[in-house]
């Protein structure tokens, strides 16, 4: 944990720039330094937030105990009960649909998430939920105005790395939650790193290759995955940690399958991608009509955000 003198070094001669940074940085204060800490702050025009008494009553505001977390990106600094302490608050209410052995257990795991268009989603409720002590992130694109429809950001954001956006959300929930992010994606290549130690993937890209190489992967390594469609609430759980001989896909697709680019129409790829849910005709009929207009009246792929949620 950094002390003061660390958290203003960051400050004044920050390691990269507090518009591309995701990580909140953490640190303590000694006794008599939270003088010291509020002149630096208005000096620096950083808000400084101190509401410990909405998080432990025993707490008294003003306090030096506990933490202190600056997130670059909002210019805040925020006083925070240290990690045991706001673990065993925050996950209360968790109790007894998760018990306190179990929370426990899950601060231990590994998650990985692949694809953060719905993916976002389900990385932010591992996060709010605490069911893991490290999350790793894997996309290499960007904010367009179109993703609003279905994800949490804002207009403000435009342009940014899907990773990062993903990171940020998180760090506000638990900015102890150990995070990692591949903001080039995940390839064949980096696949191996992605996925070093990870308990459960959930995978949530439309890169019909990876789709499988991750399986392939995870049957392997006796790793669980899943993937829930924005379809007709679609999951797929497919537990390779427990079942290592079950097959990818659950068996519905064996073969690689060609590469997005290779298909002439968008059309042609969206059928293939609905292969393994049961085809083409398995999906809504409001979902064909929609897609069948792809290139034509309608720039992307049909989303909502109750689906993405769910």
């Amino acid at each position: 944990m950094s002390d003061l003198r660390a958290f203003q070094g960051a400050v004044v001669s920050p390691s990269i720039p507090p518009d591309e940074s995701f990580r909140p940085f953490l640190f303590t204060l000694a006794d008599d330094e939270l003088g010291s800490l509020t002149t630096f702050c208005r000096e620096r025009g950083l808000r400084l937030i101190d509401r410990m008494e909405w998080q432990d009553a025993t707490v008294e505001r003003g306090a030096s105990s506990g933490n202190w977390v600056y997130l670059p990106w909002e210019r805040k600094v925020v006083h925070l009960l240290g990690p045991d302490a706001y673990f065993a608050t925050i996950t209360d209410r968790n109790a007894d649909k998760i018990t306190r052995e179990e929370q426990r257990l899950l601060r231990t795991r590994r998650v990985a998430v692949i694809g953060l268009s719905v993916g976002a989603e389900a990385a932010a409720t591992v996060a709010r939920e605490h069911l893991c002590g490290e999350i790793v992130l894997g996309d290499f694109d960007r904010l367009e105005l179109s993703n609003l429809n279905r994800i949490e950001a804002g207009f403000d954001e435009l342009g940014e790395s899907k990773c990062r956006i993903a990171a940020r959300r998180i760090a506000k929930v638990n900015p102890y939650l150990s995070v990692t992010v591949f903001e080039e994606g995940v390839t064949e290549e980096n696949l191996g790193a992605f996925l070093d130690g990870v308990d459960l993937v959930i995978e949530e890209c439309d890169r019909l290759s990876i789709k499988l190489l991750v399986r392939r992967f995870c049957r392997d390594r006796h790793i669980n995955l899943v993937f829930a469609a924005d379809e007709r609430g679609f999951l797929s759980v497919e537990p390779y940690g427990f079942f290592p001989d079950l097959l990818p896909f659950h068996g519905r697709i064996r073969e690689p399958q060609p590469p997005r680019e290779t298909f002439d129409k968008s059309l042609a790829f969206m059928k293939e991608l609905t292969r393994w849910m049961g085809g083409w005709e398995a999906i809504s009929e409001r979902s064909r009509t929609s897609l069948e207009q792809l290139g034509t009246t309608l720039s992307g792929y049909p989303q909502l955000a109750s689906e993405a949620r769910f």
